[in-house]
């Protein structure tokens, strides 16, 4: 049997209620360390010009030179997600305030 209430505050009086009943669900959900691993998604040439922002012909460029990380099957090309990142990221360069924390750490080890 469904009981029903009907309740008559104001919405002031009622936010606290229902902040306090959400905070509540919240906490009952476990909390993961471990970061969801999903599977390595696959790229056709059009979205891995989309995910670098560059146009088709770019990739095409990059993969005629093989600069970036790709894979060919039955004539298609294709790019895993993952290994785009990570190629676009091996291409990060340091800050000037980096490469003089890094010199300077070097000078106090070379001491």
């Amino acid at each position: 049997m469904n009981e029903q209430v009907l309740f008559s505050l104001p919405l002031q009086r009622f936010e606290p209620i229902f902040k306090k009943w959400v905070k509540d669900v919240l906490s009952e959900i476990p909390k993961s360390t471990e970061p969801a691993t999903a599977p390595d998604e696959f790229l056709t040439i059009t979205q891995a010009a989309e995910l670098l922002r560059v146009s088709v012909p770019t990739v095409y460029g990059y993969v005629h030179k093989r600069l970036i990380p790709h894979m060919k099957r039955s004539g298609k090309l294709y790019f895993s997600r993952k290994e785009v990142s990570e190629w676009l990221r091996a291409s990060r360069k340091s800050t000037a305030a980096e490469i003089h924390q890094q010199t300077v750490e070097s000078l106090k080890r070379a001491e």
